[in-house]
């Protein structure tokens, strides 16, 4: 690929227009800014303003092979001038995020000059590489992520999407590709076994640590209701060894999130949302394999046993309404404005739920032990299909 495919590449979407007039075989030399007085350098990459090209654009043999790069476009309101040996492009980026954007890229081509070959293809090469373990060393991971544009030495995390209709066709999953690199600058995505897996690295070491910064939340959410798509996103981390890791996760956290959601229109679901479920999971599959049998009930608290057989045979909603109960930690208003009943009568049947179940919720372990009940039998019924009452001793 050469240089100045590379580079519009790098810009993805923010590149409102080009012109490539300077095909640039040789690595550029730096970046420079372009202003009135300033002598342009050869095979550099220069940032400027539509006005200033303009100005340049009377006087082109000032102006020859090297990149020039229009800061705030606005795509439609702003045409390219047509200069020789030099290519041009548009972007709707301000001076400060373009300058490190182009950093950032400058520093992986001279790093190694074999990224300009790098094509979307090579990305799903990569992310195929990384789940099947067949590059797991640190070192590796970030000598093949080197070639491809818009990476960092930022934190990351993973990010992957699934239409609401499967047979979404191609230009869906472009479009997609297109929008989340908008919100993420520090981007690579491909499609990935009919779902896209985006790597979205944060801006700085600083940035995104924990929690993803409001406003890319905010944008990642129009994102999914825009295409009609679920996102599921790991956690972030700066650990390069654990990609494959954050890759399960992010799969996991978009399977059981859409599983689990109350709410129809979530579409945005984080690893620490499910992370509990997951492990629900991850026990209940271990459990299986043991003993051979997959009914949960013997993992669960057996007052929680009492309770669902209470429910099957008087149509009540005990069980869920503990689960609430301890959900807000045992709070008779939250738990009554959360399951829409006046608190008299959540006090009633929490009242008989205790007595179905025989034990201390004074005790912090019990109770985490009887949530924990609750949410395997949530687990079993809704991401599996498996109500408690299909066991033998819990018919009707």
């Amino acid at each position: 690929m050469e240089t100045c495919h590379y580079i519009l590449k790098s810009l993805g979407d923010h590149a409102l227009s080009h012109s490539f007039n300077y095909k640039g075989s040789d690595l550029p030399q730096g970046i420079a800014f372009l202003a009135e007085g300033d002598q342009p350098h050869e095979d550099y990459l220069h940032i400027t303003t539509m006005e200033m090209l303009e100005q340049f654009a009377q006087n082109p043999g000032k102006l020859r092979k090297c990149y020039v790069f229009v800061v705030d476009g606005v795509e439609g309101q702003c045409k390219l001038p047509t200069l020789d040996s030099v290519s041009c492009y548009l972007t709707d980026l301000d001076w400060r995020r373009l300058y490190n954007l182009l950093e950032s890229t400058l520093s992986r081509m001279k790093a190694n000059p074999s990224v300009r070959t790098a094509d979307g293809k090579d990305f799903a090469d990569f992310i195929h590489d990384v789940v099947c373990m067949n590059i797991t060393r640190a070192d590796e991971i970030l000598t093949r992520l080197r070639r491809f544009p818009r990476v960092n030495d930022g934190s990351y995390r993973v990010l992957t999407f699934e239409f609401d209709d499967p047979a979404a066709p191609n230009e869906q999953y472009v479009r997609l590709m297109n929008a989340v690199q908008k919100t993420f600058l520090y981007s690579n995505s491909t499609r990935y076994f009919g779902r896209i897996v985006t790597l979205a690295q944060s801006v700085s070491k600083e940035d995104d640590r924990v929690l993803m910064p409001k406003k890319r939340k905010d944008a990642l959410e129009a994102i999914c209701t825009e295409f009609r798509c679920c996102c599921g996103a790991s956690n972030t981390t700066i650990n390069w060894t654990a990609l494959r890791t954050d890759y399960i996760h992010a799969c996991s956290t978009l399977k059981l999130g859409r599983a689990m959601r109350t709410d129809p229109e979530k579409r945005l679901f984080f690893s620490e949302e499910t992370l509990t479920y997951r492990m629900l999971d991850v026990y209940y599959s271990d459990f299986k394999r043991e003993f051979r049998h997959d009914s949960y009930i013997y993992v669960m608290h057996p007052g929680i046993g009492a309770v669902i057989r209470y429910d099957n045979a008087h149509g009540s909603n005990l069980r869920q309404l503990l689960h609430s109960f301890l959900r807000n930690e045992r709070s008779y208003t939250k738990t009554a404005a959360e399951m829409h009943m006046h608190r008299n009568t959540v006090i009633y049947k929490v009242k008989k739920a205790v007595e179905l179940i025989e034990d201390d919720l004074d005790d912090p372990d019990i109770r985490m032990r009887i949530q924990l009940s609750c949410m395997m039998c949530d687990y079993a019924e809704r991401a599996l299909g498996i109500p408690p009452t299909s066991f033998p001793g819990y018919q009707r």
